[in-house]
């Protein structure tokens, strides 16, 4: 696998789309059961362009490392409030 080649860390990135085609449960326990393949791997899971609540349900899991707000929807000011 490229992973046991290079042994180079790397990020898994879920968009809120991603997050609607299945379980989050689901998402996160496919990722879990690839630490367990590969428990050498260092990675970080981010969210990418979510909305608030989708941000919030990222964080309050514990799972992610990283989440991006995406408040494009809003006036240039409020997206700069939120961000």
């Amino acid at each position: 696998s490229l992973f046991l080649d290079s042994q180079a860390p790397f990020i898994i990135q879920i968009s809120k789309g991603a997050r609607s085609y299945t379980h989050k449960t689901m998402l996160e326990g496919l990722i879990r059961s690839a630490e367990q393949v590969f428990p050498d791997a260092i990675f970080a899971v981010h969210l990418d362009h979510g909305d608030e609540e989708t941000c919030y349900d990222c964080i309050n899991s514990g799972f992610y490392s990283s989440v991006m707000i995406d408040a494009s929807s809003e006036p240039f000011d409020k997206n700069i409030e939120i961000t």
